[in-house]
């Protein structure tokens, strides 16, 4: 996309300065400036703004080069609930977190973006969740990875 716009082949309007305006976030932009300076430039990014710069990558149609590889899934985890009940945590190749108890099927992770809980549907009808308390809170998540601003429990 930047290549193409500076190719010659399209008019862009200059600022009163005699700069060219590229309308998008200037600080997640840097980091796109600063990866074509240097390839191996570390994005140090979590979150929405890590979102934000994969979104803004792909528009510029530098998603392959900048995040080549799909995530590594982590080794599976075993921990307990707010109930003590222990499950076993995996991750697929896909990036996306799962749940499993002993007798149940493998249910998806949901995580509050409130109050960093991970929740797993009972899969039997009933509303409430099991709570992982503080499970988002050190780990990146795929776009698929469903989150809720608000969770059912109180954040």
């Amino acid at each position: 996309m930047l290549s193409a716009m500076f190719s010659g082949r399209h008019t862009l309007k200059k600022t009163t300065n005699d700069e060219h305006f590229i309308d998008r976030n200037g600080t997640i932009f840097q980091n796109i400036l600063s990866f074509l300076r240097n390839p191996n430039y570390k994005i140090d990014l979590t979150g929405t703004a890590l979102e934000e710069l994969k979104s803004d990558s792909l528009y510029f149609g530098l998603d392959d080069v900048m995040f080549p590889n799909p995530p590594v899934p982590v080794a599976p985890l075993t921990l307990k609930d707010t109930d003590g009940l222990t499950c076993n945590i995996t991750q697929t190749a896909d990036g996306i977190y799962y749940g499993e108890y002993r007798n149940c099927e493998k249910s998806i992770m949901t995580i509050c973006t409130g109050c960093n809980k991970g929740f797993l549907d009972h899969g039997d009808g009933r509303i409430d969740y099991w709570k992982f308390a503080n499970f988002a809170v050190g780990r990146d998540f795929v776009p698929g990875q469903p989150q809720r601003s608000v969770c059912t429990d109180t954040c």
